[in-house]
């Protein structure tokens, strides 16, 4: 008997069985919900994680303490000569208060983070020039000096100028964006540091205040407890009392600082190039002296408040996942009781079929390659559901908040003004290929039942 009546009889049963619909439909919802899920949660684990090392070099050299270590010049001096390096830059961070009494604005004093950096070497390890408002279309690399006009003012000659956090003066609207106010730019601000002493403790009695002049901000999508504020190094450096001095014995204490940030090449190896550092170091402080500081040598995801929201990401996407997972089996075990069904309904069917030649092959074949042109057609019906929503899903929410008033996404949890929109295609393609199979699986019963049913008792069934 030819075998084309298999195929005849698929495309009959495809058109004519309303169950068929209903499994079509099961398959469809399931890798319809998958794919938004896995490409809105892998979205936001993916986003995060280049947000961060964006603003991180691959290696991040610092001490165990707000002390400092010394010797960096050194450390950054060898560290460039190794040849999976790029570029290493020094950092100091220290936390101060800011202040701003602008005209027009409401007095606020804010506790911040305040990041001492060189702005040409930073920039080429962070994307700090992409995230300013002002500077990141001008030509050249970011700048920490006074504007023009302003350099040569009386007025603001022990000024400098800084960068602050977009969220240190505002607050981010309810579509992620910001509203900013350009008069505020080129205003006076006051930070003030309590500097510690050489024995590690807070010096109450003196407190470094500097003026600076705001000139732009940086909106970086890292979600920190303190914003950032960026200014020079050697500012950074005087205020925090890591400078170079001479103690009143004559001994030379050097200049310290917080950190090294080290960008590696495409393609290095940054295991190997953190044990060369380590090495370095090493040899440093045997010629010159332990600083009795403990040093810390770690890659830009064990940063502190990195690592523990990358894996909470990761396991709500994983929580989620199973959660959707459960429902597909859910569909495998609906798609088990339709073709049970649709089995028992086609016994007499069976039965003739058997009876004119067809092989009990063949006719499990009938249910498996129908099942499978269920699973086939809702994967597709899935896909087409899931990537359209996927990539308009902030018109969506913007459409569900505008209408209903119910606006599920909140930016200032994450930070990211918007939801990831692009499809994760490489999970698209499991999740297709999962359906295929569990619409096969969960007809195996069925057609094995159809299978070794017997001509005379399927004919003889009412």
């Amino acid at each position: 008997m030819p075998r084309h009546y298999e195929f005849f009889l698929i495309c009959r049963y495809l058109r004519k069985k309303r169950l068929a619909i209903f499994s079509i439909v099961a398959v469809a919802l399931s890798v319809a919900m998958l794919i938004v899920v896995t490409s809105v949660m892998g979205g936001f684990v993916r986003q995060y994680r280049q947000a961060c090392h964006g603003f991180y070099g691959d290696i991040i050299v610092r001490a165990d303490s707000l002390m400092g270590f010394p010797y960096y010049e050194d450390l950054i001096a060898q560290a460039e000569q190794l040849p999976d390096v790029k570029v290493a830059t020094p950092v100091i961070k220290q936390f101060s208060l800011l202040r701003i009494d602008q005209p027009g604005f409401k007095l606020f004093v804010r506790v911040v983070s305040v990041l001492g950096i060189e702005p040409n070497g930073y920039s080429k390890i962070t994307n700090f020039k992409q995230s300013l408002w002002k500077q990141s279309l001008l030509p050249g690399p970011p700048t920490l000096d006074l504007p023009e006009g302003f350099a040569d003012d009386p007025k603001y000659r022990d000024s400098g100028a800084c960068i602050v956090g977009v969220e240190v003066p505002y607050n981010r609207q309810p579509d992620g964006s910001y509203k900013r106010y350009p008069q505020l730019y080129d205003s006076p601000v006051i930070l003030t540091i309590l500097p510690l002493k050489r024995t590690g403790m807070i010096d109450t009695d003196v407190r470094v205040s500097h003026p600076f002049l705001l000139i732009d901000d940086s909106e970086t999508s890292i979600f920190s407890e303190l914003p950032p504020v960026y200014i020079r190094f050697d500012i950074a450096q005087n205020m925090s009392r890591m400078y170079a001095y001479r103690d009143i014995d004559g001994n030379e204490e050097p200049a310290k600082t917080s950190q090294v940030q080290i960008r590696v090449r495409d393609g290095a190896d940054v295991e190997r190039v953190r044990r060369q550092l380590q090495d370095i170091w090493q040899k440093i402080i045997t010629v010159k002296g332990d600083p009795e500081t403990v040093m810390v040598f770690e890659t830009w995801d064990e940063q502190e408040g990195i690592a523990p929201l990358i894996n909470q990401l990761e396991h709500d996407r994983a929580l989620l996942t199973i959660l959707f997972v459960i429902m597909g089996v859910v569909s495998i075990f609906l798609i088990f009781c339709i073709f049970f069904v649709i089995v028992t309904e086609k016994i007499p069917d069976i039965g003739i079929i058997k009876s004119v030649g067809a092989s009990s092959a063949g006719v499990g074949r009938i249910f498996l390659a129908y099942a499978g042109a269920i699973g086939l057609l809702g994967a597709i019906l899935g896909l087409a559901m899931g990537w359209p929503f996927v990539v308009h899903i902030n018109a969506i929410h913007d459409w569900i908040a505008h209408t209903f008033g119910w606006r599920i996404y909140d930016p200032n949890v994450l930070v990211f003004p918007y939801i990831p929109n692009e499809v994760d295609w490489f999970a698209a393609v499991i999740i297709i290929a999962s359906a295929l199979v569990g619409s096969l699986i969960g007809s195996m019963i069925p057609a094995i039942r159809a299978a070794l049913m017997k001509p005379i008792k399927a004919l003889r069934y009412e």
